[in-house]
């Protein structure tokens, strides 16, 4: 039922009004060091530590987990003492377990930080805007492929001050890079950083006159509602 228990002995679980807790100790007599691996039984001292856990039917869940520090029986190794961790409990300087740490990411891919945070603490899952939007800058970008349908939009940073030209693959809609300014040259040549994504040249792709001329793109008159279009760039399309 609790698969990511398997490594601890949950010696009791009390149940409050919001919150469940489970008190848990490791089931192995020793640990690995993360330095140099070495096994080590020699136990230098103990201390409670608490992780958010997935929440069980709508409350919210914490493990509470005995753990040892060790000393490392290895002469050489820079580590004199080391933390045990359980493995998919723990992990070095985290207070969520993997488990929930994922449920937050997907959260934040969805509704990014004070809205996700609104609807993760109704699902038992309280935590702070600024830690999904940690976990959603942490997560690892899609693999992008070959682009047949580019769109290309400036928007600014600051405004009047500092621009820069978004990437998007149209067919996929999926944002692709960002290039600093809103110039068409370095369109036309292709991005350095994706590498996948293939050059006019190279393809049949061909830009359009606004970005061969090299002129700044008209800015639009009345964009459509919920877009932050300021240009009428078309999109690039094979040939």
């Amino acid at each position: 039922m609790l698969p990511h228990l398997a490594g601890v002995v949950v010696k009791s679980v009390r149940v409050g009004t919001n919150v469940v807790t489970f008190r848990t100790r490791s089931r192995t007599p020793r640990a690995r060091c993360p330095r140099c691996g070495m096994p080590s039984r020699r136990a230098h001292s103990r201390y409670m530590r608490r992780v958010s856990d997935a929440p069980a039917s709508g409350l919210q869940v914490v493990t509470e987990i005995s753990v040892r520090r060790f000393r490392c029986g290895s002469t050489w190794c820079p580590a004199v003492t080391f933390v045990e961790q359980i493995p998919g409990l723990t992990s070095p300087h985290s207070r969520y377990t993997p488990v929930l740490r994922t449920l937050l990411a997907r959260v934040a891919e969805a509704l990014a930080g004070r809205p996700g945070a609104r609807l993760a603490g109704k699902l038992g899952m309280p935590v702070s805007k600024d830690t999904l939007l940690r976990l959603l800058r942490a997560a690892p970008l899609p693999v992008t492929g070959a682009v047949r349908v580019l769109g290309v939009d400036e928007f600014a940073l600051l405004k009047r001050h500092t621009y820069a030209t978004l990437l998007v693959d149209l067919e996929a809609l999926q944002p692709i890079d960002m290039l600093p300014g809103r110039q068409a040259e370095p369109i036309a040549r292709g991005s350095p950083t994706t590498p996948k994504l293939r050059s006019p040249a190279a393809t049949g792709l061909r830009p359009t006159r606004k970005l061969r001329g090299g002129r700044r793109p008209r800015r639009s008159r009345s964009p459509p509602c919920g877009t932050s279009g300021t240009t009428s760039l078309r999109p690039w399309r094979s040939a």
